[in-house]
């Protein structure tokens, strides 16, 4: 049985935002609950569709997260039809271009500093890492904004900006996307994960 979604027209809010035609998977962020790789469904109004049983309302502001062509994207839409079944979201905000060359995330403690609004610095640590971004440890920032940062790797250090994902204990871990790398933190990310996985495979045998 097919999905079957409201019809009724929106009104076209104040400024919305041309949401990508190749980002067919999207993980959306409510608040504390994250629903991953959902598969989108387009009506002619610019609304994108989900199939997400409750728990949004209307006027609601949720954060989107997608891969498309091999790169990442990130932004925020309005709830803008919710029934028992499903939900209409409009995209308001959209960043594309996030490089993502590797999906391979691997082991890793390594200090992580995100600076905060009016000279505040949140030290963290890593406990995984990727190029898409990081899982990390220790009093952060609040969830939903970009903070520049540095990344200190055995011998260097990365100048990164991570955006700080909602749905874990916001005081002691965090789930961190790398967001506007230049090429050569992308470069010295990658080659310190290949390293590492290198490492990891030695060791097997």
């Amino acid at each position: 049985m097919g999905l079957r979604l409201p019809w009724k027209r929106v009104p076209e809010p104040v400024e919305y935002a041309d949401f990508p035609e190749d980002a067919t998977l999207v993980t959306v962020v409510a608040g504390e609950k994250t629903y991953h790789d959902l598969s989108v469904i387009r009506t002619p109004d610019r609304v994108l569709n989900f199939r997400i049983a409750g728990g949004l309302k209307e006027g609601q502001t949720v954060e989107l997260i997608w891969t498309a062509d091999g790169r990442g994207g990130v932004g925020s839409a309005q709830v803008v039809r919710a029934t028992e079944a499903t939900v209409g979201l409009r995209p308001t905000r959209v960043e594309t271009g996030i490089q993502r060359r590797s999906s391979l995330r691997v082991p890793a403690t390594v200090p992580l500093t995100l600076n905060g609004p009016e000279g505040a610095n949140f030290p963290l640590t890593t406990r995984n890492i990727s190029l898409g971004g990081a899982l990390a440890f220790g009093r952060g920032p609040d969830a939903g904004e970009s903070f520049p940062g540095r990344l200190d790797l055995p011998g260097q250090f990365v100048t990164v900006s991570a955006k700080v994902l909602p749905g874990l204990d916001p005081v002691n871990m965090h789930r961190l996307l790398f967001v506007g790398l230049t090429t050569q933190a992308e470069d010295l990310i990658a080659d310190y994960v290949a390293a590492q996985e290198r490492r990891r495979a030695y060791a097997r045998f």
